[in-house]
């Protein structure tokens, strides 16, 4: 590997600022090439000086002083011996010259590396180039195999680094949607979630929350298949033996409780106040759904087949409901007491918020990363991270 650094002398030429050292073995003199990188009508091209130097009395290296060769007289002449080895590192030399030519004339200062392996790779100083380059010509998976038997506790914590990286952008992203949540649908909110399952994953029972089907049918010929009752996602809890859940995704912005013409919460005589149907109405078609995918779609022969030989279980299944935001509750006292006494004497499904769960969100990316993989699948091998979550993916938010 080589390193050069070039700096413009003008529109058509650049210098490259230290001298390339021909010799391997040093003493009191040496010979070096100092080049340039030139355009010369359509071309760019390599030029420069062979130069033998001499230690001074500072020991410091300086050029012999120059012969004018004109001066000449006929018999006479100049000779300058290139040894093997300084040939060679001329020949490699003027190689890597011409491959950072083929970029033109260089502007402003710029540094690069160039290495010999199948074939040249030349990169600028910033190293993700050259990983660009590297990837630009497929060579993602030799690379990705090579640091697997080089350095395989890298390549560990490479993928937790993206795995963390990943789960930042969706924090971010996160944020963003609770900021325009007018804008956005459930449909959007649930394709966000099921993209990222990993937020459910912390303070539910304590049970780590894997996606199993997006929109299962929880009455239909097979939960992967048509059917007359969705729900949003199925998923399990994460252990030897593991449990089915279902989650119900609403918005944001849904209200909690019932309000007048003059957006005033609304009572019972009692002065309770009156929960919304948006609420009410979840918490039914969870359930619905929750015994529904018991007592009909767990026991499909097909489905029960597949779920049994993969360690999941259905007994009455909890649900989850996600469902508004605890902002609602500021308005008064009345709104606290009555939303949080509602849900806790709920044995199914749980609610929680849509903020609740940002904040959930934010706890797992602000752990340390070390721990956060040890919670995800208490692995100490890079074989058996989820290598999907190691992908990059993009949710456009639609504003």
């Amino acid at each position: 590997m080589a390193t050069y650094k070039t700096r413009s002398t003008s529109r058509n030429s650049a210098e490259i600022e230290e001298d390339i050292v021909l010799d391997d073995k040093l003493g009191n003199t040496r010979k070096i090439f100092r080049p340039q990188i030139v355009k010369k009508g359509s071309e760019v091209l390599v030029r420069g000086h062979l130069i033998h130097q001499r230690k001074n009395v500072n020991d410091e290296w300086e050029d012999t002083d120059a012969i004018n060769l004109n001066t000449l007289k006929g018999g006479e002449g100049v000779k300058l011996q290139l040894r093997s080895k300084q040939m060679k590192k001329f020949y490699e030399a003027l190689n890597h010259l011409y491959e950072i030519a083929k970029e033109g004339v260089p502007r402003g200062e710029r540094e690069w590396t160039v290495e010999r392996a199948d074939q040249i790779i030349k990169v600028d100083s910033n190293r993700v180039v050259f990983v660009r380059r590297l990837l630009e010509q497929d060579f993602g998976d030799e690379i990705w195999q090579e640091l697997l038997d080089q350095k395989p506790d890298l390549a560990t914590k490479l993928a937790n680094a993206r795995i963390q990286q990943n789960r930042e952008n969706s924090l971010d992203l996160f944020t963003q949607a609770l900021e325009r949540t007018a804008d956005l649908n459930e449909d959007w909110w649930q394709n966000f979630f099921a993209k990222n399952t990993w937020i459910f994953g912390y303070g539910l029972n304590y049970q780590f929350l894997h996606l199993l089907e997006d929109q299962p049918d929880c009455g239909g010929r097979r939960y992967t298949g048509k059917g007359s009752q969705k729900g949003d996602f199925l998923m399990n809890t994460e252990a030897q033996v593991r449990f089915t859940v279902l989650v119900e995704i609403k918005k944001p912005n849904t209200p909690l409780f019932q309000k007048n013409s003059k957006r005033e919460l609304k009572r019972h005589r009692n002065g309770a106040l009156l929960l919304h149907d948006e609420l009410t109405g979840g918490v039914s078609q969870l359930q619905s759904n929750c015994h529904r995918w018991y007592t009909e779609g767990s026991k499909r022969t097909d489905d029960f087949e597949q779920l049994t030989s993969e360690e999941i279980f259905t007994y009455q299944p909890k649900g989850i409901l996600v469902i508004g935001d605890t902002s609602q509750l500021k308005e008064s006292i009345d709104a606290r007491s009555t939303f949080e006494l509602y849900r806790r004497n709920l044995s199914n499904p749980e609610i929680i918020t849509f903020d609740e769960l940002y904040e959930r969100a934010k706890f797992i990316v602000e752990q340390d990363e070390t721990e956060i993989i040890d919670e995800y699948d208490k692995s100490e091998s890079f074989d058996d991270i989820d290598t999907e979550e190691i992908e990059v993916w993009e949710s456009d938010l639609p504003f």
